[in-house]
């Protein structure tokens, strides 16, 4: 994966959610399907590979758009995490026998985000 489309039907892209809380981001394994990061639903052991500071800097260019390509960078992704699975902003401390369970392409990546409209028209 190197993009995300995000796109707001209603209004402008707002902010990432649960706001103030990292829960919002993540990865899902094979065969599990969620959208916070929570112990719960199984997956923080997989989003807690990702960079959060690297995906909402990215993000953030995004905010106030109606749609919008979000790139992920190849910088910020570690060589052992990009050249084997997909492009995601990869933490390089991640542990491989972890990866191979969690960043494949049937993985899946996730983001919350809020589509805002103006209250005055």
């Amino acid at each position: 994966m190197e993009e995300v489309i995000l796109h707001c039907a209603h209004g402008t892209i707002g902010r990432i959610f649960p706001e103030g809380k990292d829960t919002g981001i993540g990865i899902n394994p094979t065969g599990k399907t969620a959208c916070q990061a929570i112990p719960k639903f199984e997956n923080t052991v997989c989003s807690q590979f990702l960079k959060l500071d690297a995906i909402k800097k990215t993000f953030a260019k995004c905010v106030g758009k109606e749609s919008c390509t979000m790139k992920i960078s190849v910088d910020a992704v570690s060589h052992q995490a990009n050249s084997k699975y997909f492009n995601l902003p990869v933490d390089p401390k991640a542990h491989t026998a972890d990866m191979k369970k969690c960043l494949y392409k049937q993985s899946q990546f996730f983001l919350q985000y809020s589509c805002e409209q103006d209250t005055a028209t």
